[in-house]
């Protein structure tokens, strides 16, 4: 069994995982998340990033970082 386990039991017992890469503008967070996820799918793991700057450009432009 990987770090995936195997997927038909993930898979019935409907387990996952949040990885959340926090840090300062341009430190990497997006790149390590692409490393992450190409490891991931590799041994077997669905996958699916969710990039805050693609989301802010794709819900609304006035989007922006304050609270």
């Amino acid at each position: 069994m990987g770090i995936c386990g195997d997927r038909e039991d993930l898979m019935a017992n409907d387990a996952g995982a949040v990885l959340w890469f926090t840090g300062l503008p341009c430190s990497g967070k997006s790149t390590l998340a692409e490393f992450v996820a190409l490891e991931l799918k590799r041994r077997g793991c669905d996958v699916e990033i969710l990039d805050g700057d693609l989301i802010r450009r794709h819900l609304g432009p006035d989007l922006g970082f304050s609270k």
